[in-house]
This record gives structure tokens, sequence and C-alpha cells, in this order.
């Protein structure tokens, strides 16, 4: 399995980056790690308008994004680290990719780490780490954030909804469960980046995968024209905002 470290910092880039991997046939086993700049992530069947601080968002000029995945709505900034593992079908075990990140955060000394049944990582009663999946044909992706250094002040006032999830004008819409949550660096405060995904990387490595090994971006061979027309699609509001107009 490769790993690369995302040459993007902006979410729009980031998210079609994903993509990409995700569609790519055959599938290519990959380990994906990248940071955004401050932007809000909602799920695939959300309503963004009960979701999240969205005028203010709007105001502040924040990224917004509709993920292809399901799962809740998300705070990224560069505080916090996102991994997406790419998989063929028959890797699919959810309960195995993110035991392995709670292994690494176990082997860092954060020994009260543990995965709940919806796959998401706690230390102790609160969360610092949520995960979604998408699947598609003979591939799958899971990926999720980790809570490092986050700002959660401005997590709390993003995802705090101006319009409470009352009277939901669409039944696809599927509401966010919130969740307390935490920084690592309050029980680790000199934990860095590079030691988290370095000790995830370990994790693989210990866990008996094949040719685990960290390359460079080049390996991706991302061609400009394919990437760009996922940028397109994460950019175009008639995708983000999907669900405000039904």
């Amino acid at each position: 399995m490769r790993i690369f470290v995302s040459p993007f910092s902006d979410a729009v880039s980031n998210a079609a980056l994903e993509e990409l991997l995700f569609r790519r046939r055959p599938v290519e086993a990959c380990l994906l790690f990248y940071r955004n700049g401050e932007s809000v992530l909602w799920g695939r069947n959300q309503n963004p308008l009960h979701e999240c601080a969205l005028q203010q968002c709007l105001l502040e000029k924040v990224v917004l994004i509709r993920r292809i995945s399901g799962g809740g709505t998300v705070y990224h900034d560069r505080g916090n680290l996102n991994y997406s593992f790419v998989l063929s079908r028959e890797a699919w075990d959810p309960l195995r990719w993110v035991g392995l990140i709670v292994q690494a955060l176990q082997d860092l000394g954060i020994s009260k780490v543990h995965a709940c049944s919806r796959h998401s990582i706690w230390l102790d009663s609160r969360k610092v780490s949520g995960s979604a999946f998408a699947l598609s044909g003979p591939s799958v992706m899971l990926h999720g954030c980790i809570l490092l250094e986050t700002n959660l002040d401005r997590l709390q006032k993003l995802l705090t909804p101006e319009i409470p999830p009352y009277g939901e004008s669409s039944s696809r819409a599927i509401a966010s469960v919130r969740s307390p949550v935490v920084n690592l660096q309050e029980v680790r405060p000199a934990l860095t980046m590079e030691e988290l995904t370095g000790a995830i990387c370990n994790s693989l490595r210990k866990s008996g995968l094949q040719n685990v090994q960290m390359s460079a971006p080049e390996w991706l061979q991302v061609p400009e024209p394919e990437l760009e027309r996922y940028r397109k699609k994460f950019s175009d509001p008639a995708w983000t905002f999907e669900l405000l107009r039904k």
C-alpha cells in the first residue's frame, strides 16, 4: 500500500483528489493524508441549512463542501489531520482500518482511546476522530479527520445550525449526531502532525500489510484535466447546495 501526503492545502482540491483516486480503475490501494484550510464539509445526504451556521460561513467565506461519502458535518482547519483509505471492495473492513488508527494513537501513549460502533474514535467520553465512507463498484473509500490542535471554538461556532432541524423539508436529509470533542494535544501537548502521521504509517506496517511505503506525490500520476473536472464539481453550487433545492 502506497502512502501519500497531498500536495494541496485547500478542501476543493483535496476532495477532488480523493474522488479521482476512488474512481480510478483498476483500484489501487493507497492511504492519502491531507490538511485543509478552514472549511465545513457535510455528508452526501445532508441539508446544510440544518447542519452549520450557513450564513456565517458564507459571510466569512469559509469553504463549503458536500462530500461524496455519508456521515455527518465536520469542520477542518490546519489543526486536524485527515486520512483517506482507498481500497478494493474485498478489503472493506471498517473496524480493521479504524482500528489501525486507534493502535497508532495507543502507540503514541494515548491509552484511553477506543473506536465505537459508528467507527469514530473517542478519548474517554469525547470524540477525537470521526469517519465516513463511500462505495462504488469494486472500490471503497474510508476517510476521517483527527483533531490534533483544531480551533474548537471555531468548530463549535460554525457547526451550530442557524436553523434548527425541525420541519425538515427533505426526507432524504440525514442529521448529524452531535458529540463532545477534544484535541489530542490536550493529553499530549507536544504531539506534532509529523509524529501522528508517522505513527499511523508504523501501525500499518506492523499490521502485516505488504509494501507499505511513503511515496512522493508524483507517484499519484494525476492527470490535471481529470483533477480539474472534479474540482469544478466540488466548486459548483448545484452540487454543494443540492438538498436546498428539493
